[in-house]
């Protein structure tokens, strides 16, 4: 499993770890598996954290339909998260804007290069 999970009911998020080589199914199978699991909970934002992550086999259309995904999942349970996505390496950080522009209607997404940056936005009070 290329996507390690670390929940913080208390603070009201979770981080995503991505870690080693992802492939587009990776990313599918890992996020419909933790969604359905009884770790995650309407109500949860996200950090996501690309700092450990390969993700020169991510394509196009993968980032796509991670987005499409997530949008049907979220629509379904009336949420629409704050994520945080930490990505220090270009490639990433490329792939996490692309994400945020599909995604833009349905999640506050914003990328960082900084890890303490990403989690103040994430815990910031709007």
């Amino acid at each position: 499993m290329p996507l390690k999970y670390i929940v913080f009911p208390e603070d009201g998020y979770y981080i995503a770890g991505f870690v080693g080589a992802i492939k587009d199914r990776d990313m599918l199978d890992d996020y419909k598996s933790f969604f359905v699991s009884n770790e995650w909970f309407p109500g949860l934002n996200e950090l996501t954290d690309l700092s450990e992550a390969d993700a020169s086999q991510v394509t196009a259309d993968g980032v796509a339909n991670l987005a499409s995904m997530i949008k049907d999942h979220f629509q379904q349970h009336k949420f629409s998260p704050k994520v945080a996505v930490y990505a220090p390496y270009d490639l990433p950080y490329g792939l996490a804007r692309m994400y945020s522009t599909a995604a833009d209607d349905i999640e506050t997404h914003e990328v960082f290069r900084d890890l303490a940056e990403a989690r103040a936005w994430l815990l910031a009070t709007p």
